[in-house]
């Protein structure tokens, strides 16, 4: 197993053609993040462990790019609330940080361009299940089509011929709505300063316990909430459930390693949001912080460096 490219980029995405004789299942995430990597293997004359940690912390959305230079490239409107919408997108830098705006407009738009788009020809339940929602809160919360949907839209409105939306004006019609009932949410859910509309904001990542379930007890159990950048198409992945936009509550990176496999001791990773998870140790929550800021704790795999840099020793003794 060893490409000629020197690398191996796996992200949940299909990763052979349809040629290829042995099964490897079929579902699978759109290849957004993977053509990121990629994209920064190639701009990147020495792969390090900077390259990697800027990686784990990439926010650029392929997709928000595709949106800006495609879809809304020269739409023309007449409706203020919707050029307020386009002025903003055509200005962003396609980055989904928590303090970009463009990225607040784009998540809205897209959202809301998917429902207007899906639900006239089903009903609001199907496209919740569509769009990625589970069959249960807890045991199922989301689907393996959670993700699919970014692609769908931009299939859609590229084919004259779709069943979905009709070609010409009434397509052109339906992008325009969008526009303005997103500025309409906007405004109504953050203010009408646009100014105010920063990402993290309204997307934000709480480390849920399965006992806070039951409230108050998420006030005892649960880390967080922290406004968070990225959504299910970036590198970074934070993405949220379909039936409540915008917050990061489905799923995130859990843990995050680099490997040095020609000096194991030089290894470094995090698992947040701490070491334990008994409610009270200092280690219940002391890897949030380092989560977030992209930073590690070593890895050590030698005895001697274990031995070195231990902090307590746990004793486990059966009876």
């Amino acid at each position: 197993l060893n490409p000629e490219c020197g690398y191996i980029i796996s992200c949940n995405n299909k990763i052979t053609d349809d040629e290829y004789p042995h099964y490897l299942g079929n579902s699978f995430m759109n290849g957004y993040r993977a053509n990121r990597v990629k994209q920064r293997f190639d701009e990147t004359k020495k792969l390090d462990f900077q390259v990697y940690k800027d990686l784990h912390l990439d926010f650029a959305s392929l997709p928000g790019r595709r949106l800006k230079e495609g879809l809304i490239k020269g739409f023309r409107t007449a409706k203020p609330k919707a050029q307020k919408l386009i002025d903003i997108l055509s200005n962003w830098d396609c980055v989904l940080d928590k303090n970009s705006i463009g990225g607040t407009v784009y998540e809205v738009f897209l959202y809301t361009l998917l429902r207007n788009t899906v639900e006239p020809h089903l009903d609001q339940d199907l496209t919740d299940q569509y769009l990625g929602l589970g069959e249960h809160p807890l045991l199922l919360p989301v689907s393996e089509l959670l993700g699919n949907s970014t692609e769908a839209i931009f299939t859609i409105f590229q084919n004259p011929n779709s069943k979905w939306v009709p070609s010409g004006k009434a397509a052109l019609h339906l992008i325009e709505k969008s526009l303005v009932e997103s500025c309409l949410w906007l405004e109504e859910n953050m203010g009408n300063k646009s100014s105010g509309w920063a990402w993290g904001k309204i997307h934000q990542i709480e480390f849920q316990h399965s006992m806070a379930i039951k409230k108050p007890l998420d006030k005892v159990f649960n880390i967080g909430p922290f406004q968070i950048g990225g959504d299910t198409d970036t590198v970074h992945q934070t993405a949220f459930n379909p039936s409540s936009p915008y917050h990061a509550t489905s799923w995130c990176p859990s843990n995050r390693i680099i490997m040095d496999v020609g000096n194991w001791d030089a290894c470094i990773g995090i698992s947040p949001p701490g070491q334990s998870g008994i409610l009270g140790s200092d280690h219940y929550s002391d890897m949030t912080d380092l989560w977030l800021k992209g930073e590690y704790v070593p890895l050590y795999w030698s005895r001697e460096k274990v031995e070195e840099n231990k902090v307590l020793t746990l004793n486990i003794r059966p009876k």
